[in-house]
């Protein structure tokens, strides 16, 4: 086996860093990029995608009679720690062969830019926010005037987000500077449909999916350990439950044996994980890794965990891409995964190596985060991947890329601006009335100008244009201060106060919960006091909780009433349970739970099933269809319930369940009337109304109003100034993103 139509300086240079051969995605790939077709690469972590885009790029390029003066290829990655790590293995192939790499982002210093200005590389990495401070730039356009190849790596991680939005207009930018034909290569993790993947990067050019299964052999286990007299003895100690420290005694006697990635769904669990795990286990060297520390400290944490001297890194989903950290053995995953999509990338980490194996534990808190935990792992053994959900014909976006084509051509016709916008794979249905309403938007702000059917920059346009590069919101952090002894208890995000925030609302934070009092917006301060209430406390960090799909939450439900059915009739319950990879503790849990609900005389919900229970002042509906829906649900529901009561009905949902708050008198029959009288065609036009209405709303359009350029990037949230937006820009663009 060898790399097929690679001349020999290539292939020479190739042995000198170690590829002696190509890996099985590298003989898929190189082929259809060598006959200049555009690609998207889809394989696992650990097979060489990387090497497999740039190749027989490189090929290409010493192929060429005339060397272009300025940058022949475009390497875009989203995180700059892959930047590093890019440049790092890619530097040395390409001086062997003579081709010099560059690397630019946020932080390339002032020397550095200008001599890239002056002397491009022939090869630049970067950032799509990078990309899109450099692409009006007169000389960088001048230099990108030469470019043949564009490698857009991480092409998962770009798909559900603006950012990705943004980078699909940035590419059909370039092809209209550069006037003849680009060829575009992507590079993902597995993904559900790469079909979709590879129309997302190529516009309306073809793009050819090479897609490599996972061939590695994958071990998934699910277990939810055992309370042992030890974790009894040290739970007081650590002011933890028993089956908590007994978590933490199966991490730490993973990494007392060798290096392990312990991924959590959320910076506090990553934070607190960590905390506990230094007490438990002194002699072991704990880092964390999440994306509010600092790029030094996360840096730091990789060398670590890469050079052995970490026993776990705990992280989040900030260590799922590409950065190289080295083979380890196991990757452990605290508490369920919530996607197959999220498990597959978490899993991958472990095993690099074409024939190494990767191993993966699930550690679960309880029966129904384990049956969770089950499914998403079995699913992923059977590559039923949840589907993106790219977001169309944003509107935001595409004001911030007319501005962006102003600056590119100092001025250009509407209809020649639309026509490029709508390539991009995200507009490619933008309606024409749509894209006038935006611009008529825009030159009422005055960061565009309109004279006969030609846009030009005012005054607002270059600095507009620079303040939004990014669209990822500035989330500010409020200090959450006990009022009956001035301390500081946490930190809450904007997010959460912006959407959850008023006074009274009840929700957790380390392990207790707090009544808010007071938000001061001004000074960031959110004023609580001590709680003692359970029911209806919404946990400090839910906003950052990846959804579970439908598929999964239905999927939990109907092998628990499938157990339910065997327990009832004297079948065996462990036959609905054999599918599943789970341990023997684990498996006795989930019966247990089943078992005591059938003789506690409680029906086992089912997706065919919706159960409404009726307490005090509060009524839960167990409604397994997943996080997205049961929220639109809510929304729904509490608006009819709230007509009908002449008060603001509350509520707070998880993938399972929807539980409404503050409906004294409510019985279950009355909740379930008024869920059989809603109908599917009423919904949309039921949430149109209820959701201008809610927290949500108004975080999301105060953001999509940063984003037109209508609040100064930074400004302090208020509720004031965010209702006032609400009504001013009504029935605009700037409304119409938000819902």
């Amino acid at each position: 086996m060898s790399f097929k139509g690679i001349s020999e300086p290539l292939l020479r240079a190739l042995r000198e860093v170690g590829l002696e051969k190509p890996t099985p995605i590298q003989e898929k790939a190189i082929p259809p990029i060598l006959s200049g077709k555009n690609v998207l690469i889809v394989a696992p972590t650990g097979y060489g995608k990387t090497e497999a885009a740039v190749i027989p790029i490189l090929e290409a390029y010493l192929r060429l009679r005339e060397k272009p003066d300025g940058i022949a290829i475009l390497y875009i990655t989203p995180l700059r720690a892959l930047n590093r790590d890019i440049l790092r293995r890619l530097r040395v192939l390409c001086t062997r062969v003579g081709l010099e790499v560059d690397v630019r982002h946020g932080d390339t210093d002032a020397r550095v830019r200008r001599r890239q200005s002056l002397k491009p590389p022939k090869m630049l990495i970067t950032t799509p926010e990078t990309l899109q401070a450099i692409l009006p730039g007169r000389r960088m356009r001048r230099h990108f005037e030469s470019l043949r190849w564009v490698v857009v790596d991480e092409v998962h991680e770009l798909l559900e987000s603006k950012r990705g939005i943004q980078l699909t207009v940035a590419l059909e930018r370039l092809k209209a500077l550069r006037r003849s034909r680009l060829q575009i290569i992507g590079i993902s993790a597995t993904v559900a449909d790469p079909e979709t993947a590879a129309r997302f990067i190529g516009g309306p050019d073809p793009v050819e999916p090479v897609v490599l299964e996972e061939s590695r052999e994958v071990r998934v286990v699910v277990d939810n350990p055992k309370a042992l007299d030890e974790d009894f003895k040290r739970s007081s100690s650590l002011a933890l439950p028993a089956d908590a420290v007994a978590r933490m005694r199966v991490i730490g006697e993973l990494a007392g044996k060798t290096s392990v990635l312990v991924f959590t769904n959320t910076r506090e669990h990553s934070e607190v994980l960590a905390s506990r795990l230094r007490a438990l286990t002194p002699e072991l060297n704990i880092d964390v890794h999440h994306g509010s520390l600092s790029r030094e400290v996360r840096r730091e944490a990789e060398e670590r965990i890469r050079e052995g001297v970490s026993n776990a890194l705990i992280c989040t989903s900030s260590m799922e891409l590409g950065v190289d950290i080295g083979i380890l053995d196991t990757v452990v995953q605290y508490m369920s995964p919530r996607q197959v999509v999220r498990l597959v990338h978490r899993i991958g980490r472990s095993g690099h190596g074409l024939d190494r194996v990767s191993r993966g534990l699930i550690l679960t808190a309880s029966p129904e985060d384990s049956m969770e935990a089950a499914v998403i792992a079995r699913r992923m053994l059977l590559h039923l991947l949840e589907n993106p959900r790219i977001h169309e014909s944003a509107l935001d976006v595409l004001a911030h890329q007319i501005a962006g084509l102003v600056l590119d051509f100092r001025e250009i016709g509407v209809r020649e601006a639309y026509e490029i916008v709508k390539r991009a794979y995200p507009y490619r249905r933008l309606g024409w009335e749509d894209f006038v309403k935006t611009v008529e938007l825009m030159v009422e702000l005055r960061t565009v100008n309109l004279v006969r059917d030609r846009l030009r920059a005012t005054w607002r346009t270059h600095r507009y244009y620079y303040e939004n590069l990014s669209t990822i919101p500035d989330v500010k952090h409020y200090r959450v201060k006990n009022v009956l002894d001035g301390r500081v208890v946490g930190i809450l995000d904007q997010e959460f106060v912006g959407e959850r925030g008023e006074p009274g609302l009840v929700f957790i934070m380390k392990g207790q919960t707090w009544r808010i009092l007071s938000v001061d917006h001004e000074n960031l301060v959110v004023n609580v006091e001590p709680s003692t209430e359970v029911i209806g406390a919404v946990p400090s960090w839910e906003r950052e909780l990846i959804p579970v799909s439908m598929e999964v939450a239905e999927e939990v439900y109907r092998v628990l009433a499938e157990i339910a059915r065997e327990l009832k009739h004297g079948g065996d319950p462990l036959k609905p349970l054999a599918a599943y990879n789970l341990t023997e503790e684990a498996r006795s849990r989930i019966l247990e739970y089943v078992k005591e609900q059938l003789d506690r005389g409680f029906p086992v919900p089912s997706p065919d099933r919706i159960l409404v229970e009726a307490f005090r002042d509060v009524v839960v509906l167990h409604t397994p269809f997943g996080d997205l829906v049961n929220r639109a649900l809510a929304l729904a529901l509490t608006a009819l319930l709230s007509n009908r009561l002449g008060y603001a009905v509350g509520f707070q949902t998880d993938q399972y369940r929807i539980c409404l708050i503050g409906v004294s008198g409510l019985t279950s029959e009355d909740v379930a009337r008024e869920l059989r009288s809603l109908k599917a065609e009423e919904l949309p036009l039921l949430l149109e109304s209820t959701l201008p209405e809610t927290g949500l709303f108004a975080w999301r359009l105060w953001h999509v109003a940063v984003r037109f350029g209508i609040v100064a990037r930074g400004a302090n949230y208020s509720v004031s100034r965010v209702r006032a937006l609400v009504e001013t820009y009504r029935d605009t663009p700037v409304f119409e993103e938000a819902l």
